[in-house]
């Protein structure tokens, strides 16, 4: 069978990266590039099949019909072919644990402990994937996470590894403002900002007894999770 001309490889994966994060900028960190570089893909792509797969809008991006239609279709091929590679390099090699852990844990916390968690005649056989999103078990060759977060992810086992400790500041302009800052009630007084990625003191706070100084949703836990 002669396979009819297929779309570059590279600019597939950045359309598959790009179509599941919805984020250019997002893309180009999980394929270790820069956006500019992404968009230069995600165009070589769009004038090879014609047609746009996405559509710009004031803040972010989303696919079109025609987008999405194709990001289904492809997700679950470039998935295979990764399964298809790992599995013959499998034959012939080690198994290989393939790990997906925040960045600012791994080097804050796992990397001096590795020589205690893993073994040194294994270690090659761990690659790590450093990311702070959901992962999908299903898709995305990746057989453990470990995450910010307690037990409550359906359909997967859970093992709490730490407590993750937080502590509180602010510079002398906002203590003026807001001040004084006696207790955790205090702080509900104030306004908190925080990025995809910031801690999130809200378990800490309710633990504590001060249920009207709730700050966010999420526990203070790392936890290790993976599929059933």
């Amino acid at each position: 069978m002669i396979l009819k001309p297929l779309p570059p490889l590279n600019a597939l994966r950045a359309f598959e990266a790009t179509a599941r994060l919805l984020s250019v900028t997002e893309a180009a960190a999980e394929l270790h590039v820069t956006p500019p570089a992404i968009s230069h893909q995600l165009k070589v792509l769009e004038d090879y099949i014609g047609f746009p797969l996405f559509q710009r809008l004031h803040k972010g991006i989303t696919l079109t019909e025609k987008g999405e239609t194709y990001f289904f279709r492809i997700a679950r091929q470039l998935s295979n072919i990764a399964r298809a590679t790992e599995a013959i390099i499998g034959d012939s090699a080690e198994p290989r644990l393939t790990l997906a852990v925040p960045p600012h844990f791994f080097t804050g916390w796992m990397v001096s402990r590795l020589p205690k968690l893993i073994p040194k005649n294994l270690l090659a056989n761990v690659r790590f994937v450093d990311t702070v999103r959901k992962i999908n078990f299903d898709t995305e060759g990746i057989d453990a996470q470990i995450a910010w977060g307690s037990a409550g992810w359906s359909g997967l086992v859970c093992e709490l590894l730490v407590d993750d400790e937080v502590c509180i500041v602010c510079s002398p302009d906002f203590l003026d403002r807001y001040g004084p800052l006696s207790n955790l009630q205090d702080l509900g007084r104030a306004t908190h900002l925080h990025g995809g990625q910031a801690y999130r003191l809200g378990s800490r706070v309710r633990c504590c007894g001060h249920r009207t100084a709730r700050i966010g949703k999420e526990p203070d836990v790392y936890s290790a999770i993976a599929r059933r």
